[in-house]
């Protein structure tokens, strides 16, 4: 966590940089042409530029360690379009290498957490690189292999579940009338 910085020891911002904070408090730097990769910081930092560059910009729910990723992203891109979203956007399109190492060396709930941010700060190509990595992930797997890798229950653990429930429920029940 060297690049973490606490609010201790943030350094002050440069006028064309800006301070985030995550949910548990780790503040961090961002260029504001990185931070213009997100529509949301994009338009947090027009509402404070009355107030000025030293005031962070707090994502009370996006984690430190989820934070420094997106900073990380921004950063790597800050220099590149902007996009809008595409729904029509090619089915061959191909992650760049850096994007695509980046992704793939996340842990699952790593990733999810990221997504997440991302469409919350409304970083639209890194949620277009994101859906895509999960395209990769599903990509010629049969539905057995998909309920696995998504955790998703078989029809008859639900129905398993459902039961356990109900008979749970009626045990507690006529525990309360036995009382």
């Amino acid at each position: 966590m060297s690049n973490v910085q606490s609010a201790e020891s943030a350094p002050e911002a440069p006028s064309t940089s800006f301070i985030v904070e995550s949910s548990d408090g780790m503040k961090f730097v961002i260029t504001e042409s990185a931070a213009n990769q997100s529509v949301t910081m994009k338009d947090l930092i027009g509402t404070i530029g009355t107030i000025g560059s030293n005031t962070a910009l707090p994502f009370k729910n996006i984690d430190g360690a989820t934070m420094k990723l997106i900073v990380e992203w921004c950063e790597h891109h800050k220099d590149e379009e902007i996009w809008a979203y595409n729904y029509d956007a090619p089915i061959g399109m191909v992650l760049p290498a850096w994007d695509q190492e980046f992704l793939e060396k996340m842990e699952d709930e790593d990733f999810e957490k990221f997504i997440r941010a991302a469409n919350y700060l409304s970083i639209k190509k890194l949620v277009t690189f994101c859906c895509k990595k999960i395209q990769m992930i599903i990509k010629d797997k049969k539905p057995a292999q998909l309920r696995e890798i998504f955790m998703i229950p078989t029809d008859e653990e639900d129905e398993a579940l459902e039961k356990k429930r109900r008979e749970e429920s009626e045990k507690k029940e006529e525990e309360e009338k036995s009382k």
